[in-house]
């Protein structure tokens, strides 16, 4: 009874706008919004239609292997999240990700990094479950992680995405509800709105299809650079860009 309630809810607000009310157990469920400005409620993702960034709110199904760690999605009804307002945030360990914790916009840059041999000691992302828009690029390298999941909300990164030398990192599809990158310009190397670089068990074809995902979405608008995972090596410039990454990470 209840799921067929949430789906006549879905239907009328898709068809009609009709107001949401404050009684609604997902109160931004099927609610216009654009992927670029993180108006869906908690636990939500925005859906863009046939052209993004226009879509309609709609709940996150699951969080992949944060389920096991932080329980499946429950919704909580009303809540929006934080806004977190900063230049650059660099996050080295899960004491440092807890700073993002019930966020779902970032205005300023967020690198999960740490320079040098060892990793940034996440373990996870399963905080960052209600991130739905990173405003100054988004960059994940020298980690421990293994996948990105607790990042489905996450439907906008302006300013880039960097996911480089991570050295346990098997699968990107935690970043399947990703759909706008805007590009990113790194001093003395080409701007790119996408760079998947070094990560050794990141096998092609998981890369393949996350690239074919994003560019169908943006009509294949978008510079992707991916060299150097589990298959052919960066080469001359795509190879001094790592380099750079791997010792400054995103910020500039």
């Amino acid at each position: 009874m209840t799921l067929r309630l949430l789906l006549v809810v879905t239907v009328v607000t898709m068809a009609d706008a009709c107001p949401i009310g404050d009684d609604d157990p997902l109160p931004s469920m099927g609610r216009p919004c654009s992927t670029r400005e993180a108006l869906c409620g908690v636990e939500m993702v925005c859906r863009p239609g046939n052209a993004p960034p226009a879509g309609l709110c709609a709940p996150v199904t699951s969080y992949g292997s944060c389920d096991d760690v932080a329980g499946a999605p429950t919704h909580p009804p009303g809540r929006l999240g934080d806004i977190k307002d900063v230049e650059v945030l660099t996050i080295e360990d899960a004491l440092d990700l807890e700073q993002l914790r019930e966020v779902r916009l970032v205005d300023g840059t967020v690198q999960i990094f740490e320079a040098g041999p060892g990793n940034a000691d996440v373990g996870d992302l399963c905080p960052l479950r209600t991130l739905q828009l990173v405003t100054e690029g988004l960059g994940i390298g020298d980690s421990d992680l293994e996948d990105l999941d607790g990042l489905q909300a996450l439907t906008s990164v302006a300013g880039g995405l960097a996911i480089f030398n991570n050295r346990s990192l098997t699968s990107l599809s935690g970043l399947d509800n990703l759909v706008d990158v805007g590009p990113r310009n790194t001093d003395g190397f080409v701007s790119a709105n996408v760079i998947i670089a070094g990560n050794p068990l990141l096998a092609e074809s998981e890369v393949a299809a996350f690239e074919e995902r994003l560019q169908e979405r943006n009509g294949d608008a978008l510079t992707i650079i991916s060299c150097s995972n589990a298959g052919a090596p960066c080469a001359d410039a795509e190879a001094d860009l790592l380099a750079f990454l791997v010792s400054n990470g995103v910020r500039q």
